[in-house]
C-alpha cells in the first residue's frame, strides 16, 4: 500500500473544446497493490482526489473541477525498477466551478467520468517511485448534447510505498 500525489495538466479535447488551454492542478490519495502468483504483475486499485478542468484560449477564466477518482490498472514491474501500468479510472465530479466569479456550474456536468489510463514509471530506494501517467477521457464531460467535450490529463507525481508488517502468529 502506499500514498501519491503530483500535478495534473489538465485539457478537453472535441469539437466545443477548441478554445480552451491546459489547466495545471493537482492530484493525491492512495493506493494498495494485490499481487499475483507472478513478481512481475500485480492489480493496483487507487482512490485519488484529482483536481481537473480548463481554461479559456483568451486567458478570461478557468473552469476548476474537483474528481474523486477510482483507478484501476495491471502493473507491470522489472528487476531495475521501471513500471508501467494500464487499466481503466471510472470518476465522480464533487464540483465544478468558475475561477474569477465562484459560479457553480457543477449542474451543467455529468456527474460520472471513465478515462482509459496508461502509465510509466521508476521505483528508487525508500519505497519512493516517480510516476508519469495519461488519462483519456471516453464520455463527454458536458450534459448539453451539443458539446462532445472530453476531458484528457497527463499526470507527473511521486507514489510512497509502505511495508505493512504482519504481527500474525502461526496457528498449529
Amino acid at each position: 500500500m502506499g500514498v501519491k500525489g503530483g500535478i495534473n495538466f489538465c485539457n478537453w479535447k472535441g469539437s466545443n473544446a477548441k478554445q480552451t488551454l491546459t489547466l495545471i492542478n493537482f492530484y493525491g490519495g492512495a493506493l494498495i497493490d494485490f499481487p499475483s502468483s507472478s513478481p512481475t504483475f500485480s492489480i493496483r486499485a487507487e482512490i485519488l482526489y484529482s483536481g481537473e478542468g480548463s481554461r479559456e484560449a483568451n486567458g478570461s477564466d478557468k473552469i476548476n473541477m474537483g474528481y474523486i477518482n477510482v483507478p484501476v490498472v495491471l502493473l507491470y514491474k522489472n528487476a531495475n525498477g521501471f513500471f508501467a501500468d494500464a487499466g481503466f479510472e471510472p470518476g465522480a465530479l464533487l464540483f465544478a466551478k468558475e475561477k474569477a466569479g465562484g459560479v457553480d456550474l457543477t449542474a451543467g456536468f455529468n456527474r460520472g467520468n471513465i478515462s482509459l489510463i496508461a502509465g510509466l514509471g521508476y521505483m528508487i530506494a525508500g519505497g519512493f517511485a516517480f510516476e508519469a501517467r495519461y488519462n483519456y477521457g471516453i464520455f463527454h464531460i458536458s450534459k448539453a448534447a451539443s458539446d462532445k467535450v472530453t476531458s484528457n490529463v497527463v499526470s507527473l507525481g511521486i507514489i510512497k510505498m509502505i511495508r505493512i508488517k504482519s504481527h500474525a502468529k502461526n496457528i498449529r
